[in-house]
């Protein structure tokens, strides 16, 4: 039998027909006819069909001007490809020189071609959503929050509806949002962007059109307020700015402690030069190196900011970013003298836990006064229970006999390092602070699935961080479960109450300048993404190494290859051999490097001997004693050690 042929396609476009493109034409200083001539991409297996140059004469065309084309044409035809329903399954592109748009048009329809054109393929793709549908969405949103009206909520999926559908209720939504200057919270909206649809550009119009001036616009996607970084055109936008890059910078800068600086430079002048296609992509590195040349950013930029910039470009960024000397992130506030239960708990735990955990204990004592342990600990929301430091501050301060209190809540396969603090109600779920070097205090909050792979994860810097990301996840799977089991809307309609309740009181305490919900939180605050803990060497786990640099050498053999070496009995002990000489020589990281790699292996005995020189060499006392401790009682059958 035949195979059935495909229909030969084409979609014909001139550059000024994709929206998203307006920005990046004037960056290849093309002639101005070149805006008006046909580009066409079409399936591969039919373009030898194609007589286009046979019978419409070319002229020749300079090698610089016809590369800057190809240059523009295929960062477009990239961005096509990026979209839902793209109009060909192709790869064969070009543009004619010589003949206007409708010549080629015609050519290709005598040639067989079914010809689509952007124009109209943009008009289809532009249609509104179904109105009705729009409504049932808004109306569901309004009625949640009833009894505890949250506008940004609200906000959110009136303006993300009013991006494709427009009426009264929309109006009126974007009037809302000018009256108060607010753009966060909006929601993500990932592979929801036709092919050749700019659902910025969209809602850059709608805002315009609420009154808001060109400088908010410019500032709703320098701060990622819309939530929109899944929009395959989205970093288009960042082209339109490159002119005026130096009076954006100092709007960010001058905006003080209203907005996360450091976040937003790096929407404005790193992201960019990672997500744009190539071609663009250079270009606009090009721009933010002259703009940091000329600018004092210091340490506005976090070192893992500067790091990318000259991941990208060394010859660019290197000088610069030497010169910045960005300042590491700061570490979680501590404590003043004066708190004698954090002392004590100290004491007992032989590491300085943060002045946030009697933070988070005066709100839970508030959010359940007879089990404030449980406070977040409700299955329908979080399920996360305190424990750990706050036990004993619940009165629960005796150890059962023949234990250590440094083994509460630790997990077979925890490291020294974490200092379990908050658990799950799933797969061995639980959260800890994690102290690189206990000295320096707790550089973050760590998490993983003890009954899972052993990845650990960092959903925040702080553990009230840590619980806002929980919330907000919870918000979004209970939104996108409200979505497909329209049958229990009732129930998720008060988790949605409950979970705005429990986010007002956190925000009192902890993230209460993070004015984002649901996804756009989850997208915009990136797991560890804040932590700048230096880190100088992976782990298996994907905490790393955190020494000084000085401290450390590289092994005979690669991080990534570590794992399959260990598993030979032979190059496993010339490891351990070299990673221990070097520690002796003053390169006891290295030994950390080994060692947390055999522990996450099951290498216990290397792991051991390995970390206890690590711990030893960096001066982490409270870290050996740790590990000795836990290396005496891997085998405990419950990981809760207090009495009752």
């Amino acid at each position: 039998m035949a195979a059935k042929r495909l229909s030969s396609r084409v979609f014909l476009y001139r550059l000024r027909d994709i929206p998203a493109a307006r920005h990046a034409i004037p960056l290849f200083d093309l002639p101005p006819g070149y805006l008006d001539l046909a580009f066409y991409l079409c399936d591969e297996e039919h373009s030898s069909q194609m007589t286009l140059f046979k019978a419409l004469k070319e002229p020749k065309i300079p090698g610089a001007l016809e590369k800057r084309v190809h240059a523009l044409n295929g960062a477009i035809v990239d961005l096509i490809n990026e979209g839902g329903n793209p109009p060909v399954e192709a790869d064969a592109r070009g543009f004619h020189a010589g003949a206007s748009y409708e010549d080629v048009s015609a050519r290709f329809a005598a040639d067989g071609f079914t010809v689509v054109h952007a124009a109209d393929f943009v008009s289809a793709a532009l249609r509104p959503r179904d109105v009705a549908t729009s409504r049932a969405a808004l109306a569901r949103v309004e009625k949640a929050m009833s009894g505890h009206r949250d506008s940004r909520a609200i906000d959110s999926t009136l303006v993300d509806e009013a991006i494709e559908t427009w009426s009264d209720v929309e109006e009126a939504a974007f009037g809302r949002l000018a009256e108060a200057r607010a753009l966060s919270g909006l929601r993500p909206t990932e592979g929801e962007e036709p092919s050749c649809v700019y659902r910025w550009g969209l809602l850059a119009d709608r805002l315009r059109r609420a009154g808001f001036t060109e400088e908010d616009v410019e500032d709703a996607w320098v701060h990622g307020l819309a939530g929109d970084r899944q929009w395959p055109s989205t970093e288009w936008f960042a082209l339109s700015l490159l002119p005026r890059l130096a009076a954006v910078m100092g709007r960010i800068l001058a905006a003080g402690e209203d907005v996360d600086s450091s976040r937003a430079l790096r929407r404005l002048l790193v992201d960019p030069g990672s997500d744009l296609p190539d071609a663009l992509a250079d270009r606009y590195r090009a721009g933010v190196a002259g703009a940091l040349a000329t600018a004092d950013l210091g340490g506005a930029l976090s070192a893992g900011d500067w790091e990318q910039l000259v991941a990208c470009d060394e010859k660019r960024f290197g000088k610069l970013a030497r010169k910045a000397r960005p300042a590491p992130a700061p570490a979680p506030a501590r404590r003043p003298p004066s708190s004698p239960q954090l002392t004590e708990i100290d004491a007992r735990y032989g590491v300085p836990f943060p002045e946030e955990v009697l933070a988070i204990w005066d709100l839970a004592c508030s959010l359940s006064p007879k089990d404030p342990c449980g406070a977040f600990a409700d299955d329908d929301l979080l399920g996360v229970t305190l424990v750990g430091p706050f036990d004993l501050l619940a009165g629960r301060v005796r150890v059962k006999k023949g234990l250590d209190l440094r083994l509460h809540w630790r997990y077979h396969l925890d490291p020294p390092e974490l200092f379990t603090v908050a658990a799950g109600n799933e797969d061995g779920l639980h959260f800890g602070y994690w102290f690189d070097d206990p000295a320096e205090g707790a550089a973050c909050v760590a998490a993983y699935y003890a009954r899972d792979a052993f990845e650990l994860s960092v959903p925040g810097r702080t553990l009230g961080q840590a619980l806002r990301r929980w919330i907000e996840r919870a918000h979004a799977g209970t939104l996108e479960n409200m979505k497909d089991d329209g049958g229990h809307e009732r129930s998720y309609l008060r988790q949605l109450g409950l979970l705005g309740k429990l986010r007002d009181r956190l925000v009192t305490v902890a993230t209460g300048e993070r004015r984002e919900i649901g996804e756009a939180y989850l997208a915009h605050y990136r797991r560890g993404a804040e932590c700048g803990r230096g880190v100088i060497a992976p782990t298996p786990e994907r905490m790393g190494v955190v020494a000084p640099a000085n401290r450390y050498q590289k092994l005979s053999v690669a991080p990534e290859a570590l794992r399959v070496a260990l598993a030979s009995t032979g190059k496993r002990k010339a490891l351990v051999r070299e990673a221990l000489g070097l520690s002796t020589q003053g390169f006891p990281a290295t030994a950390l490097e080994l060692g947390r790699t055999a522990w996450a292996c099951g290498l216990d005995e290397e792991a051991y001997v390995l970390l206890d020189a690590a711990y030893a060499g960096l001066d982490r006392p409270a870290l050996r004693e740790v590990l000795n401790i836990h290396r005496k009682h891997r085998t405990l059958a419950s990981v809760d050690v207090l009495s009752r």
